[in-house]
C-alpha cells in the first residue's frame, strides 16, 4: 500500500477516488491518507466490478500499487479496459505483475 505517497503530488484542486473490494483496506488507506495530511478531498468506494458511480471521461490520473494484480486473480479480465470509459487522456502511475495463463480464484 504505497499509494498515499503519490497523492500529495497531485494538483490541490484534485478529487481522489479510492476503490477496493475490502472495507478494511479502505479504512487503512484512509488512515494513511490522514497521516500524510493530504489536502485533496477523497471519495472511498467499496466495489468489486469497477462499475463506478462516475460520469465518463472524468479521471485524469490512475495510481495503482499492485491492486490490478488482485483484481485479475479474481476476475477473468484486466481492470484498465473496464476503467477506460472513465478516463480522460489519463496518466497511469503504478506497479503491476503480469501472470500468464492463470485462472481466476474463487472467492
Amino acid at each position: 500500500m504505497r499509494l498515499p505517497k503519490y497523492i500529495p503530488l497531485l494538483p490541490s484542486d484534485s478529487l481522489s477516488i479510492i476503490t477496493s473490494y475490502s472495507i478494511d483496506t479502505l479504512k487503512k488507506l484512509k488512515q494513511r491518507r490522514e497521516q500524510v495530511k493530504s489536502r485533496t478531498p477523497t471519495l472511498y468506494i467499496a466495489n468489486t466490478d469497477l462499475k463506478l458511480p462516475l460520469k465518463n471521461n472524468v479521471i485524469d490520473y490512475v495510481i495503482d500499487s499492485f491492486s490490478f494484480n488482485g483484481f485479475t486473480l479474481f476476475n477473468n479480465s484486466f481492470p484498465l479496459p473496464l476503467l477506460s470509459k472513465y478516463l480522460k487522456e489519463s496518466k497511469i502511475i503504478g506497479s503491476y505483475v503480469y501472470y500468464n495463463n492463470i485462472r481466476p480464484l474463487k472467492r
